[in-house]
């Protein structure tokens, strides 16, 4: 159980680096490309028992494909679509953090500025946690947020959903032990 579990989540992470590859190697440039990648795609869910997936290409600011593969509910049928929210977990810290290294190069943020800086609707239960946290210490898990364990089991479905769960949940103590007050 635990290898065919691995196994499927190694093949989903395949296919989204599989993806990144055929963006970073220009296999699709235009939209007549669009069918090489739905094809490509399916192929690989089929070869690697994925149930679905979503896809987008994107190629000089526009939208070349965007599509749901599959199904996002095995027991009711429910479609994959372009809309669908995946629990990715935590595969998308690498890219996150990849992404936020690259705006600090360039100059544009700051690895020690309070996120608010950046996100100023930022909300946790204790807003001088809100105000202090930095994207060092939030790509550095020394931010005091809640383990693993204490997040709920299903994501909410609704980016709202999404923070007001985060808001909801942030542990006070770790915080005055591990969030310095600016």
């Amino acid at each position: 159980m635990i290898r065919s579990g691995c196994g499927r989540l190694f093949a989903t992470c395949a296919v989204g680096v599989a993806v990144s590859v055929l963006m970073t190697s220009h296999l699709v440039s235009a939209a007549e490309d669009a069918p090489v990648a739905d094809d490509w795609i399916l192929r690989l869910m089929s070869t690697d028992s994925i149930p679905g997936a979503a896809l987008a290409l994107i190629k000089d600011g526009r939208i070349v494909l965007e599509k749901g593969y599959g199904f996002r509910d095995l027991e009711t049928h429910d479609p994959v679509t372009a809309a669908t929210v995946f629990n990715i977990g935590s595969i998308s810290k690498s890219f996150a953090a990849l992404d936020i290294a690259q705006l600090v190069d360039q100059q544009q943020v700051d690895f020690d500025a309070p996120v608010t800086r950046y996100i100023p609707d930022l909300q946790l239960s204790d807003p001088q946690a809100a105000q202090a946290v930095t994207l060092r210490q939030l790509l550095s898990h020394s931010s005091g947020l809640p383990a693993d364990e204490q997040w709920p089991p299903q994501v909410p479905p609704t980016r709202e959903g999404i923070v007001g769960e985060f808001a909801s949940i942030f542990d006070h103590r770790a915080t005055r032990d591990t969030v310095p007050v600016l």
